[in-house]
């Protein structure tokens, strides 16, 4: 019996999804009922609440009582939060995550030389300054966050801003939490002067040099980084 539920669970996890693409929904496009479900997936109304939880869980669906449901989003939105407190309580898992940062804006790369026009760079350039003058660390690694999320937006890429949560935001939180213990070199004032020569980079065009600054902007979280790479990169210099 418990097999055969969860099968018409997944069943009408699989009808909904069609219905959803077959209908061409959006974000904010309303809902079907829990009754218009029955019937089009052809099963209890139990096994659509179970089946409509999924969606919710994933952030798909939002709904509230008496107002029926709407489509909330057809990205994720922190498609990483339940793996947090098991990625925070290893330090080679930080440093994946440093790795993972590097290679998403090494990525960035291109996209920020074509499309960071002028009022982009005095965004970057303003916080960069504000960096330069805070002597709170917390209000840095704020600033910090600011600087690289502004960066993200110039992909234009919804799904990419998806990581966002991840990639910005928990990786700060851990750095703050391991930074003494884990990344004895990261200084302050560095980071600030880092950040004015991606600023720099993007201004002159040169893709490879570029890289190599965001390169030396991230070693410092994954030391075990191949040295091959390393080596690649000052050769492009």
């Amino acid at each position: 019996m418990a097999l055969k539920r969860i099968s018409a669970k997944h069943a009408a996890i699989e009808a909904i999804t069609a219905y959803i693409i077959k209908h061409q929904l959006k974000a904010g496009s309303p809902f079907p009922t829990e009754r218009e479900l029955c019937a089009e997936c052809k099963v209890s109304r139990v096994i659509v609440r179970e089946a409509l939880q999924y969606f919710k869980t994933l952030g798909i669906v939002a709904a509230w009582p008496s107002r029926g449901a709407t489509i909330k989003s057809l990205l994720p939105q922190a498609p990483y939060a339940g793996y947090l407190p098991f990625i925070r309580n290893h330090t080679q898992h930080i440093r994946w995550l440093g790795q993972f940062r590097y290679i998403v804006e090494a990525g960035m790369v291109p996209f920020a030389i074509e499309r960071a026009g002028p009022a982009a760079l005095r965004d970057l350039s303003k916080i960069a300054r504000n960096m330069k003058h805070s002597k709170d660390p917390a209000a840095l690694f704020e600033l910090d966050k600011q600087f690289h999320s502004r960066l993200w937006t110039l992909c234009d890429n919804e799904l990419l801003m998806s990581l966002e949560h991840l990639i910005i935001d928990f990786f700060y939180h851990c750095l703050v939490l391991h930074r003494h213990a884990s990344y004895p070199a990261m200084i302050e004032a560095t980071m600030c002067d880092e950040h004015m020569q991606i600023i720099k980079g993007i201004e002159r065009k040169n893709e490879p040099a570029l890289r190599k600054i965001i390169y030396d902007h991230y070693k410092d979280y994954f030391s075990h980084h191949n040295t091959r790479h390393s080596q690649k990169h000052k050769e492009a210099r």
